[in-house]
């Protein structure tokens, strides 16, 4: 049985690899693959003049869409691949790849995985998740300040506001967000509707679980 795809996409810092991990537990004991597309940068330290201050990250042409699009065609050929790794310290790809095996269940997160039209094409299932711009810039700040030993990018908070403002927000406003209207489903990040120590990842991803099995029942008839 090939793997059932499904991309979790909407803007940076909106909650999409919370949802993805949420997903996966869920969804036990189907096993899940999680992918970030955030490994498919293109090697941006080789591009001649590079200036991290001033590269912009946050447009799909920064992404090597072209070598997912072939991984995702050979998973679903039942075939490993070599997943690349970004190294965000220094802007470059690592030369380490990792192996990546076909699994029954396998979850693509990134800003950008809706905004090419081959790429969208290939999931089983499309996820949006809408964040209000406040809450996404908040996230990116605790995650892009934290130090690299604990997975953040070690970058000062001015740096990041600047970054946020002068790319993330207009690009999310160019491309991901209009990718919204590839999605099959959209989850709001509120607690809106959520019980009493319920969050609304984990009632999302419940909601996403049930449907996954009834597609998984399907896909293997």
């Amino acid at each position: 049985m090939r793997p059932f795809l499904i991309a979790i996409t909407g803007g940076s810092g909106s909650g999409k690899s919370t949802l993805a991990r949420a997903l996966a537990a869920a969804l036990a004991p189907i096993p899940v693959t999680l992918v970030s597309e955030d490994d498919y940068y293109l090697d941006s330290a080789s591009v001649p003049g590079f200036d991290a201050a001033a590269y912009n990250f946050d447009e799909p042409a920064a992404r090597d869409h072209a070598l997912l699009r072939a991984h995702l065609a050979a998973l679903c050929a039942g075939e490993t691949v070599a997943k690349p790794s970004y190294d965000f310290a220094h802007h470059a790809r690592a030369p380490e790849t990792t192996p990546l095996a076909p699994a029954p269940e396998m979850s693509v997160e990134g800003i950008h995985v809706l905004c090419d039209d081959g790429l969208a094409d290939a999931f089983d299932l499309r996820v949006f998740v809408d964040t209000p711009e406040s809450l996404r810039l908040g996230r990116r700040l605790v995650r892009d300040c934290a130090p690299l030993e604990a997975g953040g990018r070690a970058r000062d908070p001015a740096g990041v506001f600047e970054q946020f403002f002068r790319t993330v927000a207009p690009m999310h406003d160019a491309h991901t967000g209009p990718s919204r209207a590839r999605a099959d489903l959209v989850v709001a990040d509120t607690e809106a509707f959520c019980a009493v120590g319920e969050t609304p990842m984990a009632v999302a991803a419940a909601f996403i679980a049930a449907a996954v099995r009834e597609r998984l029942a399907g896909h293997a008839r």
